[in-house]
């Protein structure tokens, strides 16, 4: 009998040790993924929500930017307003108040990433990773941002990672 091995993924939330606001990722392998592939960031939006209706793929230089805007008061619509037209490189506004948090959270290797054996990385690696798309989803029940990677998909939000909402659109991605 051979028994294939359970689709799996990697979750962590970083709480901020001086603010209220936390950032909690998922990261799937591509071996868990439904087909065995990474889908196109179009594709995944759908998935994930297509109730959305922002979706803008993003340098990985905007990525703190991205990150801090997950943290700040809601908008409505789109949390992501400044990537309409990003504004040149140094000027994106954010709320100083989260900045601090996100470029920490960029650049230090706390994410769990699947290599043998399990270890972490910085988002800020993978971003500028070869192959690597980072894509921001509004518009729908919560804001996202995502990147895809050869090796699978890490999503990120601003909210407690393990919800019956995020549950429900992390098992559309592995197709269960």
């Amino acid at each position: 009998m051979n028994l294939e091995p359970p689709d799996q993924l990697f979750a962590t939330t970083l709480y901020d040790r001086h603010q209220p606001q936390q950032l909690s990722f998922v990261f799937i392998p591509t071996r868990s993924m439904a087909n065995r592939f990474v889908p196109e960031l179009s594709v995944l939006k759908d998935l994930i929500d297509p109730n959305a209706n922002f979706l803008r793929t993003i340098a990985p230089s905007y990525l703190p930017a991205a990150l801090a805007s997950l943290l700040s008061p809601p908008v409505p619509s789109n949390p992501f307003s400044w990537a309409d037209t990003p504004p040149p490189v140094g000027y994106v506004f954010v709320d100083p108040n989260s900045i601090g948090f996100a470029e920490y959270v960029a650049f230090s290797e706390v994410v769990p990433f699947e290599e043998s054996p399990l270890r972490s990385k910085s988002l800020m690696t993978l971003a500028v990773a070869t192959g690597a798309k980072i894509g921001l989803i509004a518009g729908g029940a919560t804001p996202f941002v995502l990147l895809t990677v050869p090796a699978g998909i890490i999503l990120c939000t601003a909210g407690v990672i393990f919800g019956p909402a995020l549950g429900e659109k992390v098992s559309k991605l592995i197709g269960v």
